[in-house]
């Protein structure tokens, strides 16, 4: 039973050590930025924990893979397998993974594509729709405003009604580009420096696979064994002719002699 284990798990250390090992680095994203004030506000921690779940999943949007594919001089593809992004617990906080058969490759994988995340979501709070409806909103609210004021005075209320609705707009377009200026949510918590190899991982596995599967056929290989030598055992024992027993035979009854017959002329 020995043998197959002992065998099995010199060759499990044998592909183990001549594997290619694969690193992986490990880069943390914060949400929601380092202000004490705006995390006061209620509501702050829980919005920022869904957003730190948003964010890991846009991991794989075309936005923040081209960027990083451009920049390693591989393709799409490529990043999409070797990259990783999830949410860390209950916290606003994304780890970001990088792999690769590279040690340097995997940290760079890793730091590109943090950077990548960031500058998505910086792109996704400035793109606001409303800013531009509200720059054109607020362009025909002013040539109302003259339009009244040639029309009715510059005194009148028809002008007024123009120039208080052309205020409120101003005043929501600057609310709305100031709100874009600093919207920098997603910031690097911790860069990857780092690596971690899999190799010990590896062998453990390779080493659990061997010693199960060498128990097993150890089993199975001492169960033949033994079969085998009990028929051996059998074949070399002397064999016993079974005979059946004879009836016992009766004494036999003397018979009455017969008188010779007298031949009389």
């Amino acid at each position: 039973m020995l043998l197959p284990v002992l065998a099995l798990c010199g060759l499990a250390v044998v592909l183990a050590q001549h594997r290619p090992p694969t690193y992986t680095a490990e880069a943390r994203l914060n949400v929601g930025g380092f202000n004490i004030t705006a995390q006061e506000v209620p509501g702050f921690a829980g919005g920022a924990i869904q957003l730190a779940t948003t964010y890991s999943r846009a991991v794989y949007s075309p936005d923040v893979l081209s960027p990083v594919a451009k920049k390693l001089h591989r393709t799409p593809a490529r990043i999409m397998s070797e990259v990783t992004a999830s949410p860390v617990g209950d916290s606003p906080v994304i780890r970001v993974d990088g792999a690769s058969k590279n040690r340097a490759e995997a940290i760079a994988v890793a730091n590109a594509t943090a950077r990548a995340i960031t500058s998505y979501a910086v792109k996704l709070a400035r793109s606001n729709p409303d800013s531009s409806r509200l720059l054109r909103e607020y362009a025909a609210a002013r040539k109302r405003q003259r339009a009244a004021q040639l029309k009715h005075g510059a005194g009148s209320s028809q002008a007024d009604l123009a120039a208080l609705r052309s205020r409120t707009l101003a005043t929501l377009y600057s609310y709305s580009v100031g709100g874009q200026a600093s919207s920098n949510v997603v910031q690097v918590l911790t860069p990857a420096l780092g690596a971690s190899s899999d190799r010990n991982s590896i062998r453990q596995q390779y080493l659990a696979g061997a010693l199960l599967g060498g128990l097993a056929i150890g089993v199975l290989l001492a169960m033949l064994i033994a079969r085998s030598e009990e028929r051996r055992a059998e074949s070399a024992s002397p064999r016993k002719v079974w005979a059946a027993p004879r009836a016992a035979s009766r004494p036999q009854e003397p018979q009455p002699e017969r008188p010779e017959p007298v031949h009389t002329e």
